[in-house]
């Protein structure tokens, strides 16, 4: 019997993103959990969140997408501000869990 991937989880370690008093208005990353196939268009589907800042409380510790795709975006412009981005692990959760 084949374990089809039903879901997938991310979980933050850590987050060091350019932020200008928590707007996400320079980098910041966005993450969809609803996304139903790997060819939806994630524009069309409710973001989870914008997240940004050195804050990991900000964050959600534990994510787990709809169905069998998650997207996690990372946007960031160009005025030079960096940070070191962000750490997170993602896992598998087949049908037979």
């Amino acid at each position: 019997m084949q374990n089809l991937i039903q879901h997938l989880t991310i979980e933050f370690d850590e987050c060091f993103i350019f932020a200008i008093y928590h707007r996400c208005t320079h980098d910041f990353i966005d993450i969809y959990t609803e996304i139903e196939h790997p060819d939806h268009d994630y524009i069309e589907v409710p973001i989870q969140g914008r997240y940004c800042g050195n804050d990991l409380s900000r964050l959600p510790h534990l994510l787990m997408s709809k169905a069998q795709t998650l997207i996690v975006t990372f946007d960031s412009n160009d005025d030079g501000d960096t940070e070191r981005g962000f750490l997170g692990s993602y896992q598998f959760i087949s049908n037979g869990m």
